[in-house]
Order: C-alpha cells, then structure tokens, then sequence
C-alpha cells in the first residue's frame, strides 16, 4: 500500500506485551522465511495492534503479499521482543498514531511513513459522503497525532401547531330576542415551522429554526344574537289620525316640514318647478304635497288596488287627492325614495302615503315620518 521506499526507509509495528512486556523471540525457521518473503516481494510492511479493554492483541500484515504466522517467545525481564530478528529490525521507527472512528471504537496504528487517507484505506476504513476527518487526508502522519472520524448528518424536522379560533357573539336587531345563528364559521389556523437539526454521530448537537409559515389562516367565529322583541300590532286604522270635516270635502293632516334631501328650485311663476335629487338627476314637477308617510310590505296582499303586483315604486294613496297611475318623485329625512306610482289606497285619507319596503323589520323601523311628494310633470 505505501510507497515510501520500502527497502531503504523500513518501519515497523510497535507491539504491547500483556505480560509484563517482555521481549518475544521468533523462531530461526519462521525468522528465515519471512525475510526471504520480504526481500523478494519488495513491499513496504504495516503492522496494526488492536489494544482492547480485555487484553487481547492483534496484528495484522497490511500487504496481501507477505504471509506472516508466528508467536512471539517473550525473555524473562525483557522489556521488549528480541532485536536480532531482521524482518522487525527494519521497523524500529514506526510512528504511532492514535485513530478515533465514529466517537466509539479507538485504535492505536503504528505505520510506516504515509498520508493519512493512505492509512486510513490501508485500514479498510472508508470515508462516506457524511463522514469528516479531523486531519486533512493528504497530511502527512505524525507521532502521537491523533486523527477522529465523525459522521456529521444534518436533516430537516418538520413541526405543525393548530391556532384555535375565537368566538364572538354580537346582537342584532334582525333576529328576535333568544335567537341565534353563526353569521361566520370559525376556522382553526395552522402554522408550519422547519427545524435544522445536525447530528454528529447519531447525537444531536443543534436545532436551529429555519423557516416559520401560516399554511391556514385562523378565521375567528362570529355568532349573532337576536334582541327585537315585537310592539303590539295596531290597525292602520287606529294609526290614522285625520283631521275631521263636516262638508265631506279631503282631510288634511298636520304635517311639519320634510327634510328634502335633494335640491328644489321652483318656477318663476310658482306653479312647479325642478327638484334635483343626489345623484344630480332632474325631475320636473308640477306641484308638490307634504304628507305623512308610513310603510307595507307583503302581508297587506299580494295585488294593489289597480291589479298590479306589489312591489318596488308603488305607494298606496287617497286618489281623491293623487289619483291612480300619477307618477310623483317621493323624499324626506329617511332619504330620496325615488319615483313612485299611486296604485294603491289604504285605510286612510287626505294627505298620507303609504310605501312598499317589504320587510316588516324594515317597515317598522321607517315608522311614520313626513315626507314631500313632487307631482311630477
């Protein structure tokens, strides 16, 4: 395996005696035939020495062209094996290096001159793609250097922790009380979180978080509460407060002064004019009636007065004072209602209204206000 002039700069392999050291000699016969073997083979010669708790001794010939079987005859009171043996002569400089591998098994190699890749392969020890030494592989060996090989893996630890969701309950006026309902479902979020972890030898030794993501958004949960509880009903009729005559001639109720919401430029004259609504859309009238307004919806009937379905834009009136069919621009506090048709009539008289919104919460909440109604052209 090593190249380092085999026959001119011989090293050799440092044995520990078990017992008391003493000084092993080799046999003339087996002496003989291994410096035959190895003059003729040419080959630099590495011997190991495995040094185990138990006391137990291995050497092994690196090069598969020397043989080598022999038992080491120790003298009594020597310190070390008999020098006269030529084939361990030529290894009295062999240099001890100490090799660590994976942080669990520890030898002690006694080499020729090498690399310390070379001593390493001459060991069979082969380094894989996680594994690292703690001396270049290309530098040169030395007494009493220690070398540790480590297997450093890193891997990735992926970790996921639920966010709950809160609930929130908010009342309404919509719903009567003791009611309830989920007016949005809660979501329990999610976030991701990706931990580097290293390990030397099958130890961690650190973990770093790396990445921090919400993969699901928590949606909180909103839960309504109802809270109306519903007046007595009163007839329209008993709502209706006319303003008697005895000449059969149209009631006027007493009326205080809408708030218009638009803008209202009257003729020169005083017999019309223009009203111009928010939206700055134009309307021509021909007079106005300030009346007091109320609110149906779809539980007064399904037909108007004039046959017409009810619905969006038809107000109910007294067609002694708007007859059936008169378009009329309608406003007031509440806002601008728009274009309206009379084709519908109540239990009322004179100057009152009555307009379709529908729901009965909206109705109810509109209540009885006064409103301007502009007779359009």
């Amino acid at each position: 395996m090593y190249s380092q002039q085999p026959s001119n700069v011989p090293t050799r392999l440092q044995l520990s005696n078990p017992n008391n050291r003493r000084k092993p000699r080799l046999k003339r016969g087996c002496r003989s035939s291994m410096r035959k073997k190895a003059l003729s083979l040419g080959m630099a010669v590495l011997f190991v020495v495995l040094s185990l708790s138990t006391g137990v001794f291995a050497a092994s010939v690196i090069d598969n062209g020397l043989e080598v079987g022999f038992e080491p005859e120790y003298q009594d009171g020597a310190d070390s094996y008999a020098s006269d043996n030529a084939l361990f002569e030529q290894y009295d400089n062999a240099i001890s290096v100490n090799i660590v591998l994976y942080g669990a098994q520890e030898l002690t190699v006694y080499s020729a001159p090498a690399t310390v890749g070379e001593l390493l392969s001459g060991l069979s020890v082969t380094l894989g793609k996680d594994d690292v030494s703690s001396v270049e592989l290309d530098a040169q060996i030395e007494e009493g250097m220690t070398v540790k090989i480590d297997r450093i893996v890193v891997k990735e630890r992926v970790e996921k922790e639920d966010v709950p969701y809160t609930s929130t309950t908010v009342e309404t006026k919509s719903l009567n009380k003791g009611v309830t309902r989920v007016k949005q479902a809660g979501v329990t979020g999610e976030i991701t979180r990706i931990y580097t972890e290293t390990y030397v030898n099958g130890k961690m030794i650190s973990s770093e978080l790396t990445s921090e993501e919400t993969t699901v958004q928590v949606v909180d949960e909103i839960i309504e509460k109802g809270t109306y509880v519903e007046p007595p009903k009163q007839t329209k009729k008993e709502s209706v407060k006319e303003e008697k005559t005895t000449d059969g001639s149209i009631p006027t109720h007493k009326v205080s002064t809408p708030q218009i919401r638009g803008t209202e430029i009257p003729d020169a004259d005083g017999k019309g004019g223009t009203y111009i609504d928010e939206n700055g859309n134009s309307y021509r009238y021909l007079y106005y009636i300030d009346c007091v307004a109320t609110a149906y919806g779809y539980e007064s009937g399904m037909l108007t007065a004039t046959g017409l379905r009810v619905g969006k834009g038809k107000m109910a009136v007294d067609p002694r004072l708007i007859p059936y069919h008169t378009r009329c621009y309608v406003t007031g506090s509440y806002g601008d209602m728009g274009v309206q048709v009379a084709e519908d009539c109540g239990n009322f008289r004179g100057n009152w209204i009555d307009l379709f919104l529908g729901s009965d919460y909206v109705c109810r909440q509109f209540g009885k206000r006064p409103m301007r109604v502009y007779i359009l052209a």
